[in-house]
């Protein structure tokens, strides 16, 4: 049943001279009433969001199981204890048809980011763009992905709006040629900071000589989805020309390089992103996790 028994992991975070990140407890996941049975099979948690009762949102991303199975894209309301509460569907065009990949989430690339504005709406994205919007990113071009929203009225979940965002192509880096499976750049990790206003990290994976490390280039962005165009309902973003969030570079890591230790000059994977403890002045930081 272990694949059936998703966790969640708890830690002590704390900054100084060095930060420390201590384990101390781990949560299972649990299904609450009336809810279907398979809704932890194959559950492929991506992004996490915190409410200020200590409960959760997590997003499935959404893939296809070693059975054929579509295991579609979804979020899920999780209670402090771990027992999932409510599940929250995207609109229709999100959804996964293993007999039809021209459609919906491709396999592996759907929600990977997941934040709660301070309003309290969830906005999801996605790692690369629907099947039908265009094709995922390469070294010449960033796709173009959508920023899911959901909103509560009445104790009940709905999608919201959706934004279009456009990805940087993936980078060229000296001496790496080749990706990695499902490398090209993509969004891994949403933010919110206002009810407009999100920090995006996006990140690739690249191959470079047989046996060397894979390197990761991780940028963090700047997002503002005030006077995008809601495209919740474009069937398909190809060939259409909606108005993009806007974005500006905030940092590149790839910046930090030259002051990391050897072992960490290729970066990570990283794709996790959240608001952390104040810094040694008092200043707002952001923590992210590979």
């Amino acid at each position: 049943d272990e694949i059936q028994q998703p966790r969640l992991v708890w830690f002590e975070l704390g900054l100084g001279p060095a930060i420390t990140v201590v384990p101390t407890a781990t949560t299972r996941l649990t299904l609450g009433p009336g809810l279907p049975q398979d809704t932890l099979t194959a559950l492929d948690m991506e992004g996490l969001a915190l409410f200020p009762d200590g409960s959760f949102a997590v997003s499935h991303e959404g893939h296809i199981d070693r059975t054929g199975t579509a295991r579609q894209p979804r979020v899920l309301r999780v209670t402090r204890d771990g027992v999932v509460t409510d599940v929250i569907r995207p609109r229709p065009a999100f959804a996964i048809d293993p007999a039809d990949r021209a459609r919906g989430v491709r396999h592996n690339l759907g929600f990977e980011g997941l934040t709660r504005t301070p309003a309290g709406r969830l906005v999801a994205g996605l790692e690369q763009p629907l099947a039908q919007d265009g094709p995922v990113s390469s070294r010449e071009r960033g796709g173009v992905v959508r920023l899911a929203e959901f909103v509560e009225t009445g104790g009940a979940w709905a999608p919201g709006r959706e934004w279009a965002y456009a990805l940087e192509p993936t980078p060229a880096v000296d001496g790496y040629t080749q990706t990695c499976a499902d490398g090209e750049n993509g969004l891994s990790a949403l933010l919110a900071l206002s009810e407009t206003t999100f920090l995006a990290v996006e990140r690739a994976c690249l191959l470079g000589p047989p046996g060397a490390t894979a390197y990761n280039p991780v940028r963090v962005f700047m997002v503002d989805v005030d006077g995008a165009d809601d495209v919740s309902g474009l069937p398909s973003l190809a060939g259409a020309s909606p108005v993009l969030a806007r974005k500006r570079l905030v940092q590149d890591l790839a910046a930090w390089r030259p002051q990391l230790p050897a072992s960490l000059r290729t970066l990570a994977n990283f794709e996790g992103a959240a608001l952390g403890p104040p810094g040694p002045r008092g200043e707002r930081t952001v923590m992210l996790v590979s």
